[in-house]
């Protein structure tokens, strides 16, 4: 990670801070730290939900509580994988578990946790979802993160890591209308297996960090104005993936109309310049323009929906294609909701050869609350990667490889106490493409336990 980048989370993190630190559960993140082949199965972040009022804080309650300045927690969890590499002939079994312990932050103190700043490390721009900016609350908030996750395998222990994650957020807001959001997340992660075509039980680490800020200016009483710029950088460890090492500038605008008192209308224009380390590798440009609707239309539902139509440039070769985007947290009662995610977009490419990714991607979520103690939560998913270019895998080269990847998951929560959540989960994950080599199907059987203050 570059020294400004550095310098920006730790001022980042002395200032600010985020939210609470998202479980580990397989393949769950919101696309914070593995690469935009799935859609996030975490039912507890889908990244949308409208903030909730707090009371005024009790300033003399320092550590945890209801509106503490502290907040550490701790995980562990437990994992039984059918098919730890995720190979299509000769599957490994495992038992494994994840440590994570970690420590959050909020100045002013509040215990609110904060959407996830959900990441990607084969989105243009880092971002795997457009940030949703949340109603202005206080002048200033600041929040900063920390986990770990330590990773320990049962017979595969030359596959033992550590992946940390550290975040800081923070808001400030004048009168008249003029609010500024920055956010910074580092991370240290790896691939999942089975991605990037590598041999069966490679896994791929990596560095990132994402720097992203938001400007919001109202115009008139029905008009806004928003500038956002984002810095995405990425550096693998290994020098067979430095075709992939890159550092990415984004620059957006958006003008909204308010149409309701809950309904906004806007147009929005991007570009993002991606700059290759490798030499001789192409360099991309994409422009991209949207229509939308961003819609709170109570205390229940919040949402954005956005089409329109992307150019790529990749030196002398151009692309275009139609873009989506949609995203919408809909609460059907304090026990009851329902979240929704799906995208079409180009993404950029994790194998040799490929220049690009025509993703589709589809998520649905239903979480219930059976009763103070108990909850409940279900969520499928779809995703489809077709790849731009000609593609090596193994001994065979092909000009149209693809690969359809769904699955689903179903979690029992129980909370015996209100700082202590355990959970039991099920997860099944299945991929079909027309490299043979590349199928797979896994069951995933989870057992964690959390205590947060």
């Amino acid at each position: 990670m570059c020294r400004n980048s550095l310098l920006t989370t730790l001022l980042l993190t002395l200032l600010s801070g985020f939210a609470w630190g998202q479980e580990v559960l397989p393949e769950t993140v919101i696309e914070t730290t593995a690469p935009a082949e799935s859609i996030p199965l975490n039912a507890d972040a889908p990244g949308t939900a409208a903030p909730v009022d707090n009371p005024a804080p009790d300033t003399t309650n320092l550590f945890g509580g209801r509106t503490g300045y502290i907040h550490p927690f701790f995980s562990l969890s437990g994992f039984y994988t059918s098919n730890l590499f995720r190979t299509a002939g000769n599957e490994q079994s495992d038992l494994y578990a994840v440590i994570t312990p970690g420590i959050w932050l909020a100045l002013p103190a509040r215990n609110q946790r904060m959407p996830e700043i959900g990441t990607s490390n084969t989105a243009p721009g880092g971002l795997s979802l457009s940030r949703l900016t949340a109603a202005r609350e206080r002048r200033v908030q600041a929040y900063a993160l920390y986990q770990a996750n330590i990773f320990k395998y049962d017979q595969y222990q030359d596959e033992d890591r550590v992946d940390h994650r550290l975040q800081g957020m923070l808001k400030l807001s004048a009168r008249r209308g003029l609010s500024l959001e920055i956010v910074d997340v580092f991370e240290r992660n790896s691939d999942p297996y089975g991605t990037g075509g590598k041999a069966a039980g490679t896994l791929d680490t990596f560095d990132a960090n994402l720097f992203n800020a938001i400007l919001v200016s109202r115009l008139t009483p029905k008009m806004l104005l928003r500038a956002d710029y984002g810095r995405y950088t990425l550096n693998y460890a290994d020098a067979s993936n430095l075709y992939r090492d890159r550092n990415d500038n984004s620059y957006s605008g958006y003008l909204f109309f308010q149409a309701t008192p809950k309904t906004a209308l806007f147009i929005q224009g991007e570009y993002i310049n991606i700059d290759y380390d490798e030499a001789g590798k192409v360099d991309t440009k994409h422009n991209n323009y949207y229509v939308g609707m961003q819609m709170q239309t109570s205390a229940n539902t919040r949402g954005r929906v956005k089409v329109g139509y992307g150019m790529q440039d990749y030196d002398s070769v151009e692309s275009d294609d139609f873009l989506a985007e949609g995203q919408l947290d809909y609460f059907f009662s304090p026990k009851t909701s329902l979240y929704v995610q799906g995208t079409r977009r180009i993404l950029e490419t994790d194998q040799i050869g490929a220049t690009g990714i025509l993703s589709h991607r589809a998520l649905l979520g239903y979480r219930q609350r059976m009763t103070a103690r108990v909850s409940g939560d279900a969520s499928l998913f779809f995703n489809r990667n077709d790849y731009n270019g000609t593609v090596t895998i193994g001994n065979r080269i092909a000009s149209n490889y693809y690969h359809d990847e769904y699955g689903g998951r179903v979690t029992l929560g129980f909370s015996p106490l209100t700082w202590i959540d355990l959970r039991l989960g099920y997860e099944y994950r299945q991929r079909d493409s027309n490299f043979d080599s590349e199928d797979y199907s896994n069951n995933t059987v989870f057992l964690q336990a959390t205590a947060a203050l």
